[in-house]
């Protein structure tokens, strides 16, 4: 049973990243199939496999993931910055489900280390298991959204920048590894 428009809205992102994050994914469908009837669940799902039991996109465009983001009771999140900005810009404080390497979500843990900073920094949630999640998200319905003040979104905007620096830096080395070759094998 899919939920009606009035129940509450969870907004789940993976963002641009080509890698795939089915772990995320499973959690989502792992929730819907249990609760789906009391939560109407939006997902935004890259090149993962899209949950069972949600409404799912394989990529939105900018004004309708701000416009599900404004709806939403809750917003989730891989750990690309700049959704995570969004979502504080909008009074979330975002569930963050980093992508891990070990997993091949991502090409290293940067993520990792940024949802730490923003937990610590108490402007996101870090989760990184399925109990974490449905935990983090039950009080995310339960809780109002935040009010940011100018000094908050100051520090959130200078680590996100430093987030968005990472990833750029990560994507770059990525690509010059696929395309150049290593020094030993350009002396044979």
């Amino acid at each position: 049973m899919s939920a009606s428009y009035n129940a509450p809205l969870v907004l789940v992102t993976v963002g641009g990243d080509h890698h795939p994050f089915e772990r995320l994914m499973t959690w989502v469908e792992n929730l819907m199939l249990e609760e789906g009837s009391r939560l109407r669940c939006v997902v935004q799902y890259g090149t993962s496999t899209a949950p069972i039991g949600a409404e799912s996109h394989e990529y939105l465009d900018h004004a309708e993931l701000l416009d599900l983001m404004n709806s939403a009771r809750a917003v989730v999140s891989s750990g690309g910055p700049s959704t995570l900005l969004e979502a504080r810009r909008m009074g979330h404080r975002p569930i963050v489900v980093p992508r891990w390497s070990s997993l091949g979500e991502h090409v290293d843990d940067h993520q990792r280390a940024f949802a730490a900073r923003l937990h610590e920094e108490k402007v996101a949630v870090r989760v990184e298991s399925e109990q974490e999640f449905r935990a983090a998200l039950a009080a995310a319905l339960d809780a109002p959204r935040v009010v940011v003040n100018d000094i908050q979104m100051d520090t959130f905007k200078a680590v996100t920048r430093v987030g968005d620096i990472i990833d750029t830096a990560v994507r770059d080395s990525s690509r010059r590894r696929r395309w150049h070759r290593t020094p030993a094998v350009a002396q044979r």
